[in-house]
C-alpha cells in the first residue's frame, strides 16, 4: 500500500491515500467527509476506516497531506 499512490484534494489542501488489499477509483464520500474534519481540528495524517456493507468487510488505510 502506497498512500501517495493515489491523491484527492479536500478543503484545498493535496491528500495522498490508499487502502490494504481495497483500490478503490476515489475516496468514498464517508471517508471525505471524515478526513474534512480532522483537517479542520488540525490533523495532517490519519488512518481510513471504510466497511462494506454489501460483503460485511473493513477495509483500513491511511492517508495524509501531501
Amino acid at each position: 500500500m502506497s498512500i501517495e499512490n493515489k491523491t484527492t484534494e479536500i478543503l484545498l489542501h493535496s491528500i495522498g491515500w490508499g487502502y490494504r488489499d481495497f483500490e478503490p477509483e476515489e475516496l468514498p464520500e464517508s471517508e471525505v467527509e471524515h478526513i474534512e474534519s480532522l483537517i479542520k481540528e488540525g490533523y495532517n495524517q490519519g488512518e481510513l476506516c471504510y466497511y462494506d456493507s454489501e460483503i460485511e468487510v473493513e477495509y483500513r488505510g491511511w492517508w495524509k497531506i501531501v
